[in-house]
Parts: structure tokens; sequence; C-alpha cells
């Protein structure tokens, strides 16, 4: 590349950067309006399959343990998966709605997320409670939440727990209570 191609090479690039850092400085950002979204799912096929979710749902967590373990900006934190946490969390999208400084914050976006599914299949040994080639009942619970109040503030919570029962509906282990998975910026 010769000297004149070079400079207007240099030239080019300089009044691309230019209208590329001047558009940029023209953008607004703004913040959204206020959203407040509940999805509550349980899917089953007959009331079997109902009876199990709810027994999923009323299992009370390991070790004598209450299903939250602490607090963020007055929102609990999920400790394990049930009938009381879904509750709460329903019950927190609610009062968050109807009032936006319910928690003390003033929040735009509250989103709760919750499925609860009857799966019935052979192991494949995914599950080390059961024998493998077993006929297992697979109760899978699963919450998502999540509230925004400003660019730094806000809380994300997603949990699971797994009922793992032989075909006679006897427990052989419940997984995901132990784990925990929150993200929350403040």
């Amino acid at each position: 590349m010769n000297k004149d191609n070079y400079m207007k090479y240099i030239l080019i690039l300089m009044i691309l950067s230019v209208l590329v850092i001047s558009g940029c400085g023209t953008q607004e950002i703004s913040e959204p309006d206020s959203i407040y979204v509940k999805e509550i799912t349980r899917i089953y096929n007959n009331q079997e399959d109902k009876e199990l979710i709810l027994r999923a749902e009323s299992l009370e967590c390991p070790y004598g343990r209450q299903w939250w373990f602490n607090e963020f900006d007055n929102i609990k934190i999920l400790n394990c998966l049930n009938n009381e946490a879904v509750n709460y969390y329903s019950n927190l999208v609610d009062n968050i709605e109807s009032n936006p400084s319910y928690t003390g914050f003033d929040i735009k976006i509250a989103n709760l997320t919750y499925n609860a599914e009857v799966l019935r299949q052979i192991n494949n040994g995914e599950y080390n409670c059961a024998e493998e080639n077993q006929n297992v009942i697979i109760v899978k619970l699963t919450l998502d939440f999540h509230e925004y109040c400003g660019p730094v503030c806000g809380l994300y919570l997603s949990h699971y727990r797994t009922v793992v029962m032989d075909d006679q509906k006897e427990i052989l282990c419940i997984l995901g209570d132990d784990e925990r998975s929150t993200f929350a910026v403040s």
C-alpha cells in the first residue's frame, strides 16, 4: 500500500470512528416499564400425577431446615423448593404488582416461572438412588424468580427439586434441595 492510499485508509477509519462514537452518544437508555408476570404450570395426565406433584411440593426441607435461608433486599432467598416457597414468590409478585415499593424498593419488574411435571421412565443411570434399568417416577419442580428495581438493583433466583420414586411410589431420593443458584446486584 502506497503512502497516499495509507493516508486515505487512516482518514476513513478516523471518520468512521467519529461517526460510530457520536452515534452511540445520542442513544438514550430508558428504564423498562413496570412488568409483573407470574406463570405457574403443573403438568399432569391424571389424578395420580396431580397427587404426586402435590406430594413432591409438600415434602419438608432436608435436615429440618426452613425453605429459605437468608434475605436480600427484604426478599427471601430460596433454600429448598416446596409449596411454601412457591406460595411465597407467587404472593410476592402479586404484592409487588399492587404496590411496587412493597419490599422497600421501587420494583419495576418481578417475574415468577414455576413448573412441575411428572415423568415415567427407565433409569438409564442418571439417578444413583435407583437401580439401572429400573422403572422410576420423576417429579420435577423448577422455580425461577427475578426482580429488577434499577441498573444496580436486582435479584435472580433459580432452584429445582427432583423427586425420584420407584413404581410403587416410594421415594428413593430428593435432588436439588442442597443446591442454590442466586445472583443479586444491589
